[in-house]
């Protein structure tokens, strides 16, 4: 919750994503977080590898994705994008007060097993 958006896209870009839709976890991060949270996901990326798309349906997604239209490398970077919009709040929540003093307490805390 606490990541910096430069490590939420390093482990999303490191991230397993097979060419297929079963066992994908960006595919699933894509079902049940942001198409749970945005109407509309754009995918941004250069004209010579197609120019941006915009999908309105997680069916349509998966479907250029199976069928190659959608590389993993923009599937990430795309999931990598909103995930990152959406963690900004609690990020900022955690950045003073009460709330920063539990997030450092955590951080720091140690398992003594």
């Amino acid at each position: 919750m606490t990541d910096s958006a430069e490590e939420v896209k390093r482990k999303i870009d490191k991230a397993y994503c097979p060419a297929t839709l079963e066992e994908n976890p960006i595919i699933e991060y894509m079902k049940y977080i942001i198409f749970e949270s945005f109407n509309i996901v754009k995918v941004e990326r250069p004209e010579k590898f197609g120019g941006d798309v915009t999908y309105t349906s997680l069916a349509d997604l998966e479907k250029d994705y199976k069928e190659g239209k959608l590389h993993a490398t923009d599937l990430k970077s795309t999931t990598a994008r909103y995930v990152n919009e959406l963690l900004e709040p609690v990020r900022k929540h955690f950045t003073h007060g009460k709330a920063h003093e539990l997030a450092e307490f955590v951080k720091h805390a140690q398992v003594t097993r």
